[in-house]
């Protein structure tokens, strides 16, 4: 299932398996539902001009549904959407059918385009400046870029995670990091299980405690790091500039204090009572969305020092 969102006045939503859309206020006090019909399988996005959430199903739909809980549009689409929608620009949202096309549709529900994708998706495609997306496939990763090319670069195994750097997409495959640039010369980087990024830097973590830092996306500047030792990450981290959130296996949150990478710190905080799936940070970078593996999702003013509000059910 898809990860929840949070608007830039801290609202919360987040759909569920049995086709609906959630709403809750910063405070977690519950806004509205919206029933879908088919069942979301990726992540909602949000319509810049209005913050509408956008959000694809296996019934072959696209809803547009206003922060108000109405419905904007319904669009039909040819095939059951497979992945999240995803901004391509201010305009337009991308995703991956089941029928192996990557789709292009305005944020009013307009068809603009579809691209065979030259393999099987296994994950959520990323979008890079200039209309470029990167989808992780079972032999490799596809570069394609709007409706006008297509290329594919092989992998030894399946890409399980794409995230993007200023220079190029990082991704995992088969436990080792690989990096791309632009143009899809892969650099191999060593062992790894899990990543994070800002769409700038690429923080990179393996599972014997050690991590590298990728400043502004830059491999040459790569920063080794030794501070991870002891830490469990359990799934999706989040990073803004210098600062990385970890999710832990035993429902702790890690925070760690990049500006000094010879010595970076770490904090740690209790938040849930099982394994953390996702810690990432809001838009406005003051508060921070956790979520766990058994569909708890709950939202904290100032990450380690503020209480948290009550938690919402998945």
């Amino acid at each position: 299932m898809g990860y929840p969102l949070v608007d830039r006045l801290g609202r919360l939503y987040l759909v569920t398996q049995d086709g609906y859309l959630h709403s809750y206020e910063p405070d977690g006090r519950f806004r509205f539902s919206f029933t879908v019909s088919g069942t979301p399988l990726g992540s909602p996005s949000l319509r810049p001009s209005d913050e509408a959430v956008l959000l694809g199903t296996t019934a072959r739909s696209v809803y547009g549904i206003r922060p108000d809980g109405q419905l904007s549009f319904r669009a039909a689409t040819i095939t059951p959407v497979w992945s999240g929608l995803h901004a391509r620009d201010e305009r337009s949202v991308i995703y991956v059918g089941l029928d192996r096309y990557l789709y292009a549709l305005s944020n009013h529900g307009i068809a603009l385009y579809r691209v065979p994708i030259p393999g099987q998706p296994v994950g959520e495609p990323a979008v890079a400046p200039g209309g470029v997306v990167w989808v992780p496939l079972d032999t490799g990763l596809a570069r394609i870029h709007q409706a006008l090319s297509v290329q594919r670069f092989p992998t030894a195994a399946p890409v399980d995670q794409v995230v993007l750097g200023a220079r190029g997409p990082f991704a995992l495959s088969g436990g080792q990091l690989w990096s791309f640039t632009q143009d899809g010369t892969a650099q191999a980087h060593g062992p790894a299980e899990g990543l994070a990024g800002d769409g700038t830097s690429v923080l990179a973590w393996d599972g014997a405690g050690g991590g590298t830092w990728f400043p502004g996306g830059d491999v040459s500047q790569a920063v080794t790091l030794h501070v991870l030792a002891g830490l469990r990450p359990s799934g999706t981290g989040g990073l803004a500039g210098e600062r990385a959130l970890l999710p832990l296996e035993d429902g702790e949150v890690a925070l760690v204090d990049l500006s000094r990478p010879g010595a970076p710190a770490v904090r740690q905080m209790k938040i849930l009572s099982e394994p953390v799936e996702l810690a990432a940070f809001t838009p406005s970078r003051a508060r921070l969305l956790v979520t766990s593996r058994g569909g708890r999702a709950c939202l904290l003013d100032d990450p380690f020092g503020a209480a948290r509000t009550p938690e919402a059910s998945r």
